[in-house]
């Protein structure tokens, strides 16, 4: 059977340069709805089960890397009327507010006139404070929270680069809100 499958294949893709990628050989057409980004692999936390390599690289994406790859996706035709862009992996947060506000402008420069975009980050929660809320209020972000249940649990495994438990700084948010 993996004889008969590595033939096919051989067969199949033997000149990969022949190979024409064409949206309309889809029924639905394909589309792209959701783009995951991760603009820095650094995080500011420790946790004991991450996945992630590099976590001490403060690394960052060049804005110039935002704005390629929305012209690629408008280059592409393949978007659909609404795009999420989810900001992810490492914590999003340790680059600074004016990143996202430029990102974001750039999403809109180059694709506004396409789709609506969404923007979502995914993050442990630790550095929201007013300025960030302001912001997630000014560009309608959406937030997801990293947190891994009642207090024992989390701050035995979410750990700040200290090794002190972070579950206080992730609720400290939540009171940034209600005021």
């Amino acid at each position: 059977m993996i004889d008969q499958a590595l033939h096919w294949l051989k067969k199949t893709f033997t000149n990969y340069s022949s190979l024409v990628f064409d949206p309309k050989d889809f029924d639905p057409p394909p589309s792209t709805q959701l783009l995951i980004l991760q603009p820095t692999p650094f995080c500011n936390l420790d946790c004991d089960y991450c996945y992630l390599p590099n976590r001490d690289s403060h690394a960052r994406m060049p804005l110039d890397t935002v704005r390629k790859v929305a012209e690629q996706l408008k280059q592409d035709q393949l978007l659909s009327p609404m795009l999420s862009v989810v900001w992810h992996a490492g914590e999003p947060l340790v680059l600074p507010i004016q990143f996202y506000q430029s990102a974001f402008e750039t999403f809109n420069e180059v694709l506004g006139d396409i789709c609506q975009v969404f923007h979502s980050i995914q993050t442990n929660a630790t550095l929201i404070d007013a300025d960030w809320c302001e912001l997630f209020k000014n560009y309608q972000v959406r937030i997801g929270v990293s947190i891994d249940g009642p207090q024992f649990l989390h701050d035995k495994h979410r750990k700040t680069r200290q090794g002190k438990g972070s579950f206080n700084q992730v609720n400290k948010p939540r009171k940034i809100s209600q005021t």
